[in-house]
């Protein structure tokens, strides 16, 4: 499709409970050498799922769950406060040749944030790859806040996520990637980016029209000299784009890092986070992404990180204090 055509929603009328198979992961060429389909322990599926805000409360309209992925019941503390949604991936994390998809159509006034569980661990892939890949389409006043959960790429681990986000006319978006080293406390043997490939692929389109279009191809693994290249002395970062003016950043607290805020030619932006402390840079990159929905729905408080009916234990709980 040329990169200009304005896409509209008959572009999306796919039967909501057709099977999820490898063909719905095309590769990137960084990932095509190889058949992610001769890998044993593939694992293909996905969640295709109406998302519905019906008398102040979220609400799961048709929905199609395949192994082994699973989306938990909405969780909120009274009508008109934003819904927690948790995907829960019943497996060990990203085997190789597994592929998941989250396909979302999103309603109007939904105020809504997804995750998952826990972080995404990618596991070696010496056969083929792993796949992730997001479709989103959100009507007009509703926002919604998706943090996959932070990725952990083990070593020959080859990955590819590809997002997709389409806005209606007052329709918000924050989206964000957090990418840790890898499995640096490994005992026998710790890594540090040590992967082979990672690809990922972020596209939103406002009213049908392509306005912010980011892709990273990293080639690994990396040794100190490009590891201090690439993130200088930091052990974790995080990319975050809000569909909004950065007046509905708050900028975080984080000593050991950097953050920059970037506006896009369409008035959106994009956030930077670089952190040496991976746990402070993951709850910093969480709380201004939550704020940033808050304010983008016109709560005069964050999303969440400061209820009391939560239990801090998840994945993007602020770290104990020292």
């Amino acid at each position: 499709m040329p990169l200009r055509t304005r896409i509209t929603r008959a572009d999306f009328r796919m039967p909501l409970r057709a099977r999820i198979t490898r063909a719905d992961f095309p590769p990137p060429p960084e990932l095509a050498d190889r058949d992610p389909g001769a890998a044993p322990t593939e694992h293909i599926g996905g969640l295709r799922a109406e998302l519905r805000w019906r008398d102040g409360q979220l609400h799961l309209g048709r929905t199609y769950q395949q192994n082994p992925l699973r989306v938990l019941v909405p969780i909120s503390e009274r009508p008109g406060t934003p819904t927690l949604l948790f995907l829960l991936n019943s497996t060990a994390g990203l085997l190789d040749g597994d592929g998941q998809w989250v396909d979302l159509d999103v309603g109007p006034g939904v105020r809504a944030f997804l995750t998952s569980q826990a972080a995404g661990r990618v596991h070696p892939c010496p056969l083929g790859h792993a796949a992730v890949r997001f479709d989103l389409r959100l009507a007009a006043d509703s926002v919604l806040c998706l943090l996959p959960g932070p990725t952990i790429p083990f070593a020959g681990s080859r990955y590819h996520q590809r997002a997709e986000i389409h806005l209606e006319p007052g329709a918000h978006i924050v989206w964000g990637d957090i990418l840790l080293p890898g499995r640096t406390q490994y005992a026998r043997a710790p890594e540090r980016f040590a992967f082979d490939r990672l690809v990922q692929e972020l596209r939103v389109y406002r009213e049908g029209r392509l306005v912010f279009l980011e892709r990273f191809a990293w080639s690994g693994p990396w040794d100190e000299a490009e590891i201090r290249w690439h993130f200088g002395d930091a052990e974790a970062a995080a990319s975050l784009f809000l569909s909004g003016p950065p007046a509905a950043v708050q900028l975080p607290e984080l000593p050991d890092g950097e953050v920059a805020v970037q506006e896009t030619a369409f008035g959106d932006t994009c956030v930077r986070l670089l952190g040496r402390d991976p746990e402070r840079l993951i709850a910093a990159a969480a709380r201004v992404a939550l704020t940033a929905a808050a304010r983008l729905a016109g709560d005069p408080e964050p999303w969440l990180l400061d209820s009391p009916h939560l239990v801090a234990n998840h994945w993007f709980s602020p770290p104990p204090g020292p």
